[in-house]
C-alpha cells in the first residue's frame, strides 16, 4: 500500500508527501532495528546474569571446599610438627601410639580442584563478551586460568613422604588405623585420636626407627613446608573468591 501511494505521489510530483512517506519508512526501519537491538541487549544481560549467578554459586562451593581442606591441612600440619618434634627433640608425651599416629597422619592428603565448570562453558561458547565489567572479566580470568594452574601444581601434590611412611609402618598398625581411627572425610579431617590396639609389640622401637630414618625425616620436613605454603594459598583463594562474589553482586545491581 505504501509503495503504491509513493508511486502515485511521484507521478503527481508531490515531493512533500514523498519526503514525508520516505521519512516514515526510514523511521520505521530505524525503530525496528533499535527494537531488535534492545531485545538482543536485554537477552544478553539476562544470559550474563544467569552465568554470573552460576559462577557465584561455583565460588561459594570453592570457599566451602577450601574451608574443609584448611581444617584437614591444619590437622596434618600439626601431626607433622609433633612427629618432627619427637624426631628432633625427643619424646613429646611419652605415648608411643600417639607418636605413630602423628607419623602416619602427617602423610594424609586431600586434594582440591577449582570448580570452574560455568566459566569453562562461557569460554568454550565464546560468551565472555557478555561481561560488561572489564575488571571483573580480568579477575575471573586470573582466578580460573592463573589460579587453576597453581592449584593443579600445588593442591594435587602427592608427597613422597606419604608413600614412604606407608611403606615403613607395619601393615597391622595401618589396618588398625584405617579400621578404627578414620572419620568421614566429607565432614573434615579424617584422622583423630583413637584408642591404641591391644597388641603394641615393637611400637616404641618402631617410633625410634622412623625418627632415625634420615630420608624419611627430610621428606617430612619438605612436606611440612609445602603444606604450610598450601594452606596460605588456600586462604588467599578464599579471599579472592569472596571478592569476586562481591564484584558479581555489584555488577548485577
Amino acid at each position: 500500500m505504501a509503495r503504491w501511494r509513493l508511486a502515485a505521489q511521484l507521478q503527481r510530483q508531490d515531493w512533500a508527501a514523498v519526503a514525508i512517506d520516505l521519512l516514515i519508512v526510514i523511521i520505521g526501519v530505524f525503530l525496528g532495528i533499535q527494537a531488535s537491538n534492545w531485545n538482543d541487549t536485554r537477552k544478553d544481560r539476562q544470559l550474563a546474569g544467569e552465568y554470573l549467578g552460576r559462577i557465584a554459586g561455583d565460588l561459594r562451593y570453592d570457599i566451602d571446599q577450601l574451608r574443609q581442606r584448611e581444617e584437614f591441612w591444619r590437622a596434618s600440619s600439626e601431626a607433622g610438627d609433633r612427629a618432627l618434634h619427637f624426631a628432633e627433640d625427643g619424646r613429646v608425651d611419652g605415648n608411643d601410639w600417639n607418636t605413630l599416629l602423628d607419623f602416619y597422619e602427617a602423610g594424609q592428603i586431600w586434594n582440591y580442584e577449582i570448580n570452574d565448570g560455568t566459566y569453562r562453558e562461557m569460554l568454550s561458547a565464546g560468551r565472555l563478551d557478555l561481561l560488561r565489567d572489564n575488571r571483573l572479566k580480568a579477575d575471573l580470568s586470573d582466578y580460573y586460568v592463573g589460579q587453576r594452574t597453581q592449584a593443579h601444581d600445588l593442591f594435587d601434590t602427592l608427597p613422597r613422604y606419604r608413600e614412604d611412611i606407608r611403606g615403613a609402618i607395619p601393615y597391622r598398625f595401618q589396618r588398625y588405623i584405617l579400621d578404627h581411627c578414620s572419620g568421614d572425610v566429607t565432614n573434615g579431617y579424617r584422622g583423630h585420636r583413637c584408642p591404641p590396639p591391644s597388641d603394641m609389640t615393637g611400637l616404641s622401637a618402631l617410633d625410634d626407627a622412623l625418627a632415625a630414618d634420615g630420608t624419611l625425616m627430610r621428606e617430612l620436613r619438605s612436606w611440612m613446608t609445602t603444606l604450610r605454603y598450601t594452606r596460605g594459598v588456600g586462604q588467599d583463594n578464599q579471599r579472592l573468591a569472596k571478592r569476586l562474589i562481591a564484584q558479581i553482586a555489584a555488577d548485577q545491581r
